[in-house]
């Protein structure tokens, strides 16, 4: 790559700005700067040290890369964030017009010339990652920690606060998981003022009424895919209901499908509409098992957070059970390859059991989903295929449209990880397990593993070679 190609993909990153420092480590001598200016290639900005290329097309807010270029320290590291009311208007938030732009720097930045009048500065502690959003030649504060800062300051006016609030509850509906409840409530943590504190609740509101047809919506679509199991005298589980070829069979987890082979009894439980249905108990001799991994045990079992997880096992119904659940059911068709997926779209995990005990625990009742499992992130580990979804005991009930708690993710085993393509559903993972180590008793927030799309395939290759599929 030549000294021009270097210098055109750094400044095609920064909407076609550079710095001297940048065109210096492409090869370019300064002392020759002004032959490029001549020739037309290059273009002087008016502040100092700074050029775009000539030719490059103009971009959206292409003044915010520029004034982000310019905020680099000694290193070449921009050390501007916009946030406040600059940060309001690039989110789209709220309709304020703010007379000059808001950057937040660190405490010590002191760089100063005479075109900053357009710009002002908040001096703040280092903002962390996590509080930042990386756009095009610069960085921008997340909407809720805009929010946040606006707040805390107290100079924006209140109807651009409550714009601001409303509007992203609207733009960022809870289904795309990029809002929860939790984080909406955490404004009012950090807001002293009653009349803020009331435009959250209604915000809240606002999110859950949106949410609630978006949740119906894809209810409709993903429910008729989890099964609930009550195995009798080896608890609770999920399994996913699919298609392979021209076989029909559940995909769980491979404890889940060990307790197959020790209970004598297998209840399944239904609900995809108001109605919920139990299946007559069946012996588990109807059930055929087969284990991805043979050696697997008890200690495997408990070890498997901390190694590749492997918990993953296929089980294939009877003809007659497989009748039976047609009547109500659809399959999940498992493609042959695996499905390509960004962890940036929708990914939602449908379907639960929560066993509620007697008062004298003598008995239990399955209370059945199926439950929506909205999480803020996700994670997707390169060295093995599995994905980690942060969730907390605060889910939401489809078929009641309503927030509810869990007691716990006892029998999330099995449950489908799905991304929403055009309003279809497609399968990017099955939950394995649920991390104890991080569990928080005051939020519920735990971590579920769930294996990708190349397990399950390679899961039912290897079926395959001893199974008709």
């Amino acid at each position: 790559m030549n000294k021009e190609q270097k210098l055109f993909e750094i400044a095609s990153r920064q909407q076609g700005y550079f710095s001297s420092r940048q065109a210096e480590s492409c090869g370019f001598s300064r002392t020759n700067f002004h032959r490029k200016i001549n020739s037309g290639k290059w273009s002087r900005e008016h502040l100092r040290g700074i050029y775009r290329i000539s030719n490059f097309p103009n971009t959206e807010r292409q003044d915010l890369a520029l004034w982000s270029l310019w905020s680099e320290d000694r290193h070449g590291n921009p050390q501007g964030v916009w946030s406040h009311e600059t940060a309001l208007d690039v989110h789209g938030l709220s309709d304020v017009a703010p007379r000059k732009l808001h950057m937040s720097v660190p405490r010590g930045f002191r760089k100063k010339n005479s075109h900053t009048e357009c710009l002002r500065f908040h001096h703040v502690d280092e903002i962390p990652r996590t509080d930042i959003e990386i756009r095009e030649g610069y960085k921008v504060t997340t909407p809720f920690r805009t929010i946040a800062d606006i707040i805390c300051e107290g100079t924006t006016q209140f109807e651009h606060i409550e714009q601001a609030i409303l509007d992203l509850a609207i733009q960022k509906s809870l289904i795309k998981g990029l809002v929860t409840f939790r984080e909406m409530e955490g404004l009012q943590k950090i807001s002293e003022s009653k009349e803020v504190n009331e435009i959250i609740s209604k915000a809240i509101d606002k999110v859950w009424t949106d949410a609630n047809e978006e949740l119906a919506k894809f209810g409709r679509l993903l429910e008729p895919y989890t099964i609930g199991l009550h195995i009798e005298g080896h608890g609770f589980g999920t399994a996913v209901l699919c298609q392979y070829k021209s076989q029909y069979f559940l995909i769980t987890a491979d404890h889940v499908g060990r307790a197959f082979r020790k209970s004598k009894s297998i209840h399944m439980i239904l609900r995809f509409d108001k109605f919920r249905r139990e299946y007559p108990v069946k012996s588990s001799k109807n059930f055929k098992v087969i284990e991805w991994d043979p050696t697997f045990d008890e200690q495997t079992l408990s070890n498997v957070l901390e190694n590749h997880p492997r918990d993953l096992a296929i089980v294939i119904p009877s003809e007659e059970i497989i009748n039976t659940l047609k009547i109500y059911k659809s399959f999940y068709v498992i493609p042959k390859d695996p499905q390509s997926f960004s962890l940036d779209d929708a990914l939602i995990s449908l379907g639960g059991i929560e066993p509620l005990k007697s008062e004298d625990g003598k008995t239990c009742q399955l209370h059945v989903g199926p439950y929506a499992f909205v999480a803020s992130e996700y994670h997707q580990f390169r060295d093995s295929d599995y994905i980690i979804c942060p969730v907390s005991n605060s889910t939401y009930e489809i078929r009641n449209l309503r927030r509810k708690a869990l007691k716990s993710f006892q029998g999330l085993s099995g449950t489908g990880l799905w991304k929403i393509d055009k309003d279809e559903p497609i399968l990017v993972g099955i939950a394995i397990a649920e991390d104890p180590i991080g569990y928080n008793p005051s939020s519920g927030s735990r971590d579920i593993y769930f294996h990708g799309t190349n397990s399950i395939l390679s899961l039912l290759s290897i079926a395959g070679h001893s199974h008709e599929f």
